[in-house]
C-alpha cells in the first residue's frame, strides 16, 4: 500500500479497472439477487512506472482489490497508532503534569489565570531559545485518543446497503 501511494501520488491512478459480480442469494435459491462492484490494481499497469518498486511488484498477483488491500492497510495503521500511543502516553501524562503543575504555581503566584508559560534558555543572560508550554495541543491529543480507538477486524469487513435481516 506504501508503493500503491507513492505511484498514486507521484505517477498514476489507484484503480486500473472494476470487476462487476451478481449472484443470487442464497445460492441454493433465487430470493434476491446481489451485485458488487470491486475496484482492482493491475500489476501490468504498476510495471508501466518504472519508478515502482520491483521487489513490490514481484509479490503482486494480476489483480488486487484495492477495498480489501485498503482495509487491512488501515488497520495496521491503526494499531500502530495504538501502539504509538501506548508506549508515549507515560511521558505525555508525566509532561504534562509538570506543565500543569508549573502554570498552576505561577497562576497562583500572580493571583490570576495564566493560560501558559515560556521556557528559555541562557547564555549567560541572552535568551538562545523559547518553547510555549501550553496545554491546548495536548487536550487534542488527549481527545483523539479517546475518539479513535483501535480498528479490529477492519480487513474482514464490507458495506452493504441490503439489511441484514432481510
Amino acid at each position: 500500500m506504501e508503493a500503491l501511494r507513492n505511484h498514486v501520488q507521484h505517477v498514476g491512478h489507484a484503480v486500473h479497472g472494476v470487476n462487476y459480480d451478481s449472484k443470487w442469494l442464497p445460492p441454493s435459491k433465487t430470493e434476491r439477487l446481489q451485485f458488487s462492484v470491486s475496484p482492482y490494481v493491475s500489476r501490468t499497469s504498476l510495471a508501466a512506472d518504472a519508478g515502482f518498486k520491483s521487489t513490490i511488484l514481484a509479490e503482486c498477483p494480476d489483480t488486487v482489490s484495492v477495498i480489501p488491500a485498503a482495509h487491512i492497510y488501515v488497520e495496521a495503521l491503526s494499531t500502530l497508532h495504538q501502539e504509538v500511543r501506548r508506549l508515549a502516553d507515560p511521558i505525555a501524562t508525566k509532561s504534562r503534569a509538570l506543565v500543569q503543575g508549573a502554570i498552576t504555581r505561577h497562576s497562583e503566584a500572580a493571583q490570576e489565570k495564566i493560560p501558559g508559560l515560556t521556557a528559555i534558555a541562557l547564555d549567560g543572560e541572552r535568551i538562545t531559545e523559547e518553547v510555549p508550554l501550553f496545554l491546548e495541543w495536548d487536550d487534542v491529543r488527549l481527545k483523539l485518543a479517546s475518539k479513535n480507538r483501535t480498528l479490529r477486524a477492519l480487513g474482514k469487513s464490507y458495506v452493504s446497503s441490503w439489511p441484514s435481516d432481510a
